[in-house]
């Protein structure tokens, strides 16, 4: 999995998986925005990831390089 690292700035959730060539392979999974995603589960044929909704403020990122920089949006 990986964040934000992709040329569109909406897209903050990748999933990865190797194929039998040894190639990783990226999905890109479409999200509103920088949410907390802690934690995630695996069956046999599905992947959930539990998008909560606390948001990452970016700009108060940039402009405080310590502290909780999320924002709890129920609504989101």
């Amino acid at each position: 999995m990986g964040a934000g690292d992709d040329d569109s700035p909406c897209r903050a959730l990748y999933v990865g998986a190797y194929d039998f060539g040894g190639e990783l392979v990226k999905q890109p999974i479409d999200v509103p925005g920088l949410t907390m995603m802690h934690d995630f589960a695996l069956t046999a044929g599905h992947a959930v990831f539990y998008d909560l909704p606390v948001v990452v403020d970016r700009a108060s990122v940039c402009q405080v390089p310590a502290g909780f920089h999320g924002n709890w949006l129920p609504d989101a």
